[in-house]
């Protein structure tokens, strides 16, 4: 099981075209696995003007796997591993986003190197809901990976997305064990030509049942109506 480091810094550069207009930024952060904490500042050179940054909430720290803590001791294989992955985003009313990625890392650090296309307009975007991630085992290093991810606007409406990625781990022989799940919250704050995000994530095949059900004396004898079965 690999132990994840206290900290990691990363940087970044994405280059692309969305809507036919030129995408380019590049950014920093840091990353620590053991608090499933990820966070980034990024300055943009060129941006569409029809490109609301919030967006890149389902591609920059969401982009970050081994960010994510272990939660019942379950093995995230992307620690300690470069990758790479490609992920296409799909939005219920029309576009897509089309995402590819390599992240290495050497010495405690992630160098990341993105690449962005597509066509897509929305509506002017508020904060990002609290998603799910589910990883799919995809043969050795493989790993497959579906979310949903909604973003909240002003009135309180919601811009929803379909989000299917490929994952590459390099130099990683073993399978994920069963299916696991990567809960993921960001927050993102857009100033001028930066945008900063901060991203908590955990990563866990089941949820311990203490946090719905905190009466010891209930839980118990659920557990056991589980167990007969």
């Amino acid at each position: 099981m690999s132990i994840a480091p206290s900290s990691m810094t990363f940087s970044a550069t994405m280059t692309g075209s969305v809507n036919h207009e030129a995408l380019s930024l590049t950014g920093q952060g840091q990353i620590d696995p053991s608090l499933g904490l990820a966070e980034g500042r990024y300055t943009f050179r060129t941006l569409p003007k029809s490109f609301d940054p919030n967006l890149l909430t389902a591609f920059l720290i969401t982009g970050y796997p081994d960010a994510a803590a272990s939660i019942g001791n379950v093995t995230n294989h992307f620690v300690d591993h470069s990758y790479g992955y490609r992920r296409t985003v799909t939005f219920r009313e029309g576009g897509e986003l089309r995402f590819r990625a390599s992240c290495m890392l050497k010495g405690g650090h992630i160098t990341s190197k993105l690449h962005l296309g597509g066509q897509v307009e929305v509506p002017e975007l508020a904060a990002a809901e609290p998603l799910v991630e589910s990883w799919e085992p995809n043969g050795p290093g493989g790993i497959l990976g579906h979310l949903t991810i909604s973003w909240r606007r002003d009135d309180g409406s919601l811009v929803t997305a379909d989000a299917d990625s490929n994952y590459q781990i390099y130099d990683e022989d073993a399978t994920q064990d069963g299916i696991l799940h990567r809960f993921i919250q960001v927050r993102s704050a857009v100033d001028g030509n930066t945008l900063h995000q901060v991203q908590t994530a955990g990563l866990f095949s089941e949820l311990p049942k203490s946090l719905w059900i905190p009466d010891d004396a209930k839980r118990q004898s659920l557990e056991q109506s589980m167990e007969s079965i």
